[in-house]
């Protein structure tokens, strides 16, 4: 997929408002050392994938608000060690939210999860 790979700059990204149902595999190589934003919100967007920021391990900023998000698959975050804030306020996320999905994130400092579906906060083993 390789879309923005040209783009070796490039530090803030704004996909919000589209119609983005889904992430390819290594649609964000390339940005690895320049990324710092990254806007997604009021997406079409109903799961997080392990691998969908992998090569994004200098992100700060990372916003998933408004979109149709119910599953973060374990270790989505697993690269983006120096994410500071992460934002998945009003989406379907629901019963219980699974901290493993944020376990290395040694750096956040605001965590939105708020107008969701969430009756139970959990740590997995």
């Amino acid at each position: 997929s390789f879309m923005f790979r040209d783009l070796k700059r490039l530090e803030n990204l704004n996909l919000a408002m589209n119609r983005i149902k889904k992430i390819e595999k290594n649609a964000f190589f390339g940005l690895k050392n320049s990324l710092r934003r990254l806007d997604l919100r009021i997406n079409k967007i109903d799961r997080i994938k392990y691998f969908y920021f992998e090569h994004l391990e200098n992100l700060f900023l990372l916003s998933f608000s408004r979109n149709h998000i119910s599953t973060v698959d374990p270790f989505s975050f697993k690269y983006n060690k120096y994410l500071f804030q992460l934002s998945f306020e009003n989406n379907c996320l629901f019963k219980n939210f699974d901290s493993v999905s944020v376990l290395n994130l040694y750096y956040i400092q605001m965590l939105i999860l708020k107008l969701n579906l969430i009756v139970e906060l959990r740590r997995e083993n």
